[in-house]
């Protein structure tokens, strides 16, 4: 039996190039399965067309001897009649029997024929089993690619969908930070406010209590001036009243 080589279809050689143009602006999962399906029609194509050539070797083989076989049983029953019937002569007996010699196959090659076409019918039902057994892979494939599609289709769904939410909360987030920012912004300003009004404050504290020890000194100053003066009036009005006494002892 002759050995085919299996040529890539022109269709599945599109499809690869068509799937490798598109692929730097398709998602990665897109690419996979395009590649898987190339993988999977390449495959498909070639267990088709090993099938194909074996059938029509097996076909061709049959038929080949099924003509042999029968013009073989086609020469022997014209020779039995002829020989059945009449009593040909020698010579026109040998000549049929060098006709059925030379156009009748041996029971060597015809054994041989046979066991070839039974290894031929034997090989093409271990391509069918194979080509049933790959039928049953490419399935499952195609299955678990469809699984793989479907399971990806829905990955990319909840991360669209989580990074809306996670969209959501940062923008929440971003907007009460702001907003606590500039609530930040506005304490701190009414707090150096505070800090000048304390230090304003506390510099007329500083001032008052400079100016009540100025008075305390002067309040301590002015009674000690008018102790003094007191003293001195009370020393003159006990002078006088000395005097005014003496004057009268001596009248």
């Amino acid at each position: 039996m002759e050995s085919c080589s299996i040529p890539r279809s022109s269709g599945d050689s599109d499809i690869s190039s068509a799937s490798h143009s598109r692929a730097p602006s398709l998602p990665s999962y897109l690419i996979v399965q395009r590649q898987m399906q190339d993988v999977l029609l390449v495959q498909r194509a070639a267990v088709e067309q090993l099938v194909r050539n074996n059938i029509d070797v097996l076909n061709e083989s049959k038929t080949s001897f099924d003509k042999v076989v029968s013009s073989r049983d086609e020469r022997m029953r014209m020779l039995e009649k002829s020989i059945t019937q009449d009593y040909v002569p020698k010579v026109e007996y040998d000549s049929l029997r060098m006709e059925v010699q030379e156009n009748c196959v041996p029971k060597e090659d015809l054994d041989t024929v046979e066991k070839n076409l039974e290894q031929e019918y034997k090989h093409r039902s271990q391509t069918e089993a194979r080509l049933q057994e790959a039928q049953g892979k490419l399935d499952a494939a195609l299955r678990q690619v469809a699984a793989l599609t479907k399971q990806t289709q829905e990955d990319h769904l909840i991360f669209h969908t989580t990074c809306d939410s996670l969209r959501e909360e940062i923008l929440e987030l971003q907007a009460r930070n702001q907003d606590l920012e500039s609530r930040l912004a506005e304490k701190s300003w009414l707090c150096e406010e505070q800090k000048s009004q304390i230090a304003q404050q506390q510099v007329e504290i500083e001032a008052l209590q400079k100016k009540q020890q100025n008075q305390t000194v002067k309040l301590k100053q002015m009674v000690l001036e008018a102790n003094v003066e007191k003293q001195q009036e009370v020393y003159l009005n006990h002078l006088f009243s000395g005097k005014k006494n003496n004057n009268k002892n001596c009248l």
